[in-house]
């Protein structure tokens, strides 16, 4: 599936990992595959580069480790990225059992470029994705609790979120 859109500001959202092909002035071009380990496209030094730093600047004590998420991001069902001419300003991605139940563990965008619905298109386009499904799931740090329910996320009633996680590196 490709689906080509006018996006305000020249910025483009990817599905997947970019190629230079990609490339497309004042457009967003979606294309629709899994990854499941698989890297469909070219993991160039610029897409690492890219997504370490976007992680760098966005605090995300994940960009210490840089192999691991690398191929964190490789093993995702579901990768987003959104481009300003040849940079990478925002990534959202998704873990999921295929059927039932989705986990969306990562949404970032560049300081600079937030609060300019970057950030809800990659969230929507992740949400379209997987319509219909069970369970769509997210742990929210405290300041985005707001920008998730504005997306149709809701606090869960009778489930609490359990994790084994040092989170100290949390800046909230």
């Amino acid at each position: 599936m490709q689906t080509y859109v006018k996006y305000p500001n020249q910025i483009k959202l990817r599905l997947g990992l970019p190629t230079s092909t990609q490339l497309r002035d004042g457009l967003i071009r979606l294309r629709s595959f899994p990854l499941h380990g698989q890297m469909p496209f070219h993991a160039s030094m610029i897409w690492s580069y890219e997504v370490i730093e976007l992680y760098k600047e966005c605090g995300w004590s994940s960009a210490a480790k840089p192999d691991q998420l690398l191929t964190a991001l490789a093993n995702s069902h579901t990768v987003i990225s959104a481009w300003y001419a040849e940079t990478l300003v925002g990534l959202g991605n998704a873990i999921s059992d295929g059927a039932l139940v989705v986990y969306y563990p990562h949404l970032l965008v560049r300081p600079a470029f937030q609060r300019q619905g970057i950030g809800r298109r990659i969230i929507q386009a992740l949400q379209s994705r997987y319509a219909g499904y069970h369970q769509q799931i997210l742990l929210a740090v405290k300041d985005a609790v707001d920008f998730y329910q504005h997306c149709g996320f809701q606090k869960a009633r009778s489930v609490e979120p359990m994790w084994i996680y040092d989170d100290s590196d949390l800046q909230i």
